[in-house]
């Protein structure tokens, strides 16, 4: 497999950064919004650099390329020419090769927190928010909590 990533060594990051216990929501916030210093690790998943984002002026640990929708099915999406739930559903098979990311992923989230980055106009519905939903619904520590 092709990891292809952007690693921001400078971007803030602090693994020693327990999450307290009960909050180990994933956050999902555009790449515009300034970060917090409960972010975590950043995360970025789209398949392209998001337009009018400066590399050198946002903040993102890794840009994980392989964790973004194909091309076909983001453009499918973004003209409108399938459904938020079925954009889900087409998403969530897609990721299935990609689930070997899903264990350190859910970790970041327990221990330091954990951001996943978009650059859609919508807060609601992109990427991040259907990566997020899987993220959840398939770590095992949430389903314990009632999550996911």
């Amino acid at each position: 497999m092709n990891i292809r990533l952007r690693y921001d060594p400078a971007a803030p990051y602090d693994p020693d950064n327990k999450t307290p216990a009960g909050e180990t929501m994933i956050k999902v916030k555009s790449i515009f919004t300034n970060p917090s210093d409960d972010d975590g690790l950043r995360v970025l998943v789209e398949p392209a650099w998001p337009r009018k984002a400066r590399h050198k002026n946002t903040v993102v640990n890794i840009w994980l390329r392989d964790l973004a929708p194909s091309p076909g099915l983001y453009d499918l999406y973004s003209s409108n020419m399938v459904t938020w739930e079925g954009f889900v559903a087409r998403y969530h098979v897609e990721l299935d090769r990609n689930r070997n990311f899903f264990p350190d992923l859910q970790a970041h989230n327990h221990n330091g927190g954990l951001t996943l980055l978009h650059g859609s106009r919508n807060d609601g519905r992109n990427t991040a928010v259907a990566l997020k939903m899987l993220l959840e619904k398939d770590d095992p520590e949430m389903q314990s909590m009632g999550i996911g």
